[in-house]
């Protein structure tokens, strides 16, 4: 790939990846396994890495018009989460672009849990997500998002 999309789950990264593949010379890196049809994990998960550069190579589109200069886009929110990803992605190729995505704790959060509710609705599960409310008035949302921001190392 030419880039790849990194970031925080909820941000916003598949929605990006899809608007760049309008552009006919942008063609998506999706694997399809299982129900993960965007999220390949090759450089952040042992197990993939461990299948070697071939198999990374098979996770990408087949171009057949060479003719045409296209840009491949890969996106795994997760490798912004582990340094092992960095080092590997940065020894695949030091000029590869990262595209992160990053976004407002507090509507992140908002978003996963509506996300995580979704799915429990989806599966017949009767468990509900924390509510977002409960985090406001416990007024835990700011340990929590304190807790997210040393997360990232941002705050250490």
């Amino acid at each position: 790939p030419s880039a790849i999309i990194i970031g925080v789950k909820k941000s916003g990264t598949y929605a990006l990846l899809r608007y760049l593949s309008i552009n006919k010379e942008i063609k998506p890196a999706l694997k399809i396994n299982n129900c993960n049809l965007n999220e390949i994990h090759y450089f952040d998960q042992d197990e993939n890495y461990k299948k070697g550069f071939e198999w990374y190579k098979k996770q990408m589109p087949i171009i057949c018009d060479t003719n045409r200069n296209y840009r491949i886009v890969e996106k795994t929110p997760g490798y912004f989460r582990s340094n092992k990803a960095i080092e590997r992605i940065f020894q695949f190729n030091k000029n590869i672009k990262l595209i992160l995505i990053v976004r407002n704790p507090v509507k992140r959060l908002k978003s996963e849990l509506t996300h995580c509710d979704s799915r429990q609705k989806k599966l017949n599960l009767t468990r509900k997500c924390s509510n977002i409310n409960e985090y406001f008035e416990n007024r835990k949302l700011t340990q929590i998002c304190w807790s997210y921001l040393c997360s990232l190392n941002m705050l250490r």
